[in-house]
């Protein structure tokens, strides 16, 4: 599909206040959906973001979406696993490798120095609440939003713990900066609804050449891995069991805020189309999330207003 072929109305030139929700892997849609607004003519003016969604949100703002893209295109399964950087203290993974290739790409900027409206969600576990980043140091903020429960350590913050964003809002409509007369553009990385591939991919992995780490790979897949390949019985294992209860969760809140805050354009990606640590499927979901917003504006601009 050639998407720049698409002739854009006078709502296209409008300008857009940005959510981007959490959701994983998934979140790779995220990248897609922004190419496809920028080709349009769409200016984003803000953007708030959970989890996932708070990291391209970063990213986009420093201005580095492109190379980010570009590391987020060169990983298979193996790299991924590498990325893990595992530990047992409340939680199984720091997530300090991921965030250090994050900071070689944007480097260390303030929030505030960023010239964009930009909010970052993540939550205070101790007092119960929403912990909301629109200023300091951007990488510690990306961190905190991420910080997956059980699965990722928490990261602290003035002597507390902050754990991912989506825990108490996945889909932050209501802390988006908005200007008069801008649109509202949701991009929901939990709907309810079929996934259809957006490509067709032949995946190639690196030789195995350790059998020290095909075992420990072996090991995640069965503990971690979110795929059904035995019956009903076996697949319930411990990282399926948090992912599909914190997932109920995200799919009730965001049902509540988009009743609280009806977005003007819904871009739906399917809850299906990925597991929560599938980043080596960077490019069949980019794409995916380019095609479900090129859809999105398409239905958009042809209803009245």
């Amino acid at each position: 599909m050639n998407y720049k072929n698409m002739v854009a109305n006078s709502k296209s030139k409008k300008e857009v206040a940005l959510v981007l929700a959490s959701g994983g892997a998934r979140g790779l849609a995220h990248i897609g959906a922004i190419e496809v607004l920028e080709e349009q003519g769409y200016k984003i003016h803000s953007i708030a973001g959970s989890s996932m969604g708070a990291v391209i949100a970063g990213v986009y703002a420093s201005g580095k979406l492109p190379e980010f893209k570009e590391w987020m295109l060169g990983l298979n399964k193996r790299d991924v696993f590498q990325l893990l950087d595992f530990t047992f203290s409340l939680g199984f993974v720091k997530s300090e490798r991921v965030f250090s290739h994050v900071r070689r790409i944007i480097g260390n900027p303030k929030i505030e120095d960023l010239g964009f409206n930009l909010c970052i969600i993540a939550t205070d576990l101790e007092n119960e609440k929403e912990h909301i980043f629109t200023q300091g140091d951007l990488i510690h903020a990306m961190r905190a939003s991420t910080a997956y429960p059980t699965i990722i350590t928490p990261a602290v913050h003035d002597d507390r713990f902050l754990v991912d964003g989506g825990v108490l809002n996945p889909l932050p409509l209501n802390r988006v900066k908005r200007k008069d007369s801008d649109i509202l553009l949701a991009v929901d990385l939990g709907a309810k609804i079929p996934y259809k591939q957006a490509l067709e991919l032949d995946v190639i992995e690196k030789k195995e050449t350790s059998t020290a780490f095909a075992m420990a790979y072996r090991t995640f897949q069965k503990y971690f891995s979110e795929k059904s390949k035995k019956d009903e019985k076996e697949k319930w294992n411990y990282f399926k069991l948090v992912t599909e209860t914190i997932n109920v969760m995200h799919n009730k809140l965001n049902e509540m805020a988009l009743e609280q805050n009806k977005p003007d354009i819904l871009v739906p990606i399917s809850f299906k189309a990925a597991d929560t640590f599938e980043f080596y499927r960077a490019k069949e979901l980019i794409e995916y999330g380019r095609q479900q917003c090129m859809a999105a504006l398409k239905e958009y601009e042809n209803t009245p207003q």
